[in-house]
């Protein structure tokens, strides 16, 4: 569809306001799948043609590939020069052997969670470790009714009848909701009266409409991930999203764990 030196040029073209809010018609949506498509295909050859060269005989460990041993297995860090902590989500249905290696499965035994990190005097790879004292273990809980918690070695937060009503800053020592206010998702009545779209007028602010969360629930406990699913039920629309917190206070989801023979 184009070449490569041309991905750039065709991710921006979808990224421009007309397409990118969904606001086209369906024959541009159509069109900006296929060139994401090809983009996401072109740019996983080069980062394979990359790894093949930077880390000869190596495996990448995705959920695509089976892998029957568990030796010599390390993380890449994408952003060289930056020593780093990182919490990765490693899948045990094509690798049951990385069990030995998490800190945390989950309840279904499917997924894992390794802890990796850099050594200051080779930031470019991570060796897989386990939790440390510096790092207090993440925890969701129930404590009432209606009340969950979900807490870090820096935040904590809590939901009490469907709303965030408290996130504590541990490290500022202060709360971050106003008081009085909650925290979560909102809704908007928007009825321009000049234009069909693009207007935004001042008087919608009057229209706030706060939304609860619904079946709030733990799935998972800790120590590495914690994580509450909460669904978001407006009658016409229903939404489930998922909160989580990490014993580590940035996780950027960007490493990659290969097994070297």
């Amino acid at each position: 569809m184009f070449e490569l030196n041309d991905m750039w040029e065709v991710l921006l073209l979808c990224q421009f306001h007309d397409t990118m809010s969904g606001s086209g018609i369906a024959m541009i949506h159509e069109d900006q799948r296929q060139k994401y498509r090809a983009i996401l295909i072109k740019a996983n050859n080069l980062l394979e043609e990359a790894y093949k060269i930077l880390y000869a005989g190596s495996t990448e460990v995705t959920s695509s590939k089976k892998v029957s041993f568990i030796e010599n297995l390390v993380a890449i860090n994408p952003t060289p020069g930056i020593p780093r902590r990182e919490v990765i989500p490693v899948c045990l249905k094509s690798t049951p052997g990385l069990r030995s290696v998490c800190a945390q499965v989950n309840a279904k035994k499917t997924q894992g969670y390794i802890i990796a990190e850099t050594a200051r005097s080779n930031p470019l790879t991570a060796a897989i470790t386990g939790l440390f004292g510096d790092s207090p273990p993440a925890s969701a809980q129930q404590i009432a009714s209606d009340v969950f918690t979900l807490q870090n070695s820096t935040l904590d937060m809590t939901i009490k009848e469907g709303r965030i009503t408290s996130i504590y800053d541990r490290v500022a020592d202060r709360e971050l909701i106003a008081e009085g206010m909650t925290g979560g998702f909102v809704i908007y009545r928007d009825h321009p009266r000049s234009w069909d779209a693009w207007e935004v007028d001042i008087s919608h602010l009057e229209t706030r409409k706060p939304l609860k969360f619904s079946d709030v629930r733990v799935l998972e406990s800790g120590p590495v991930r914690a994580t509450l699913a909460c669904d978001v039920d407006d009658g016409s629309s229903k939404i489930t999203v998922q909160v989580s917190g990490y014993p580590i206070l940035c996780v950027f989801y960007a490493f990659s764990c290969f097994l070297f023979p």
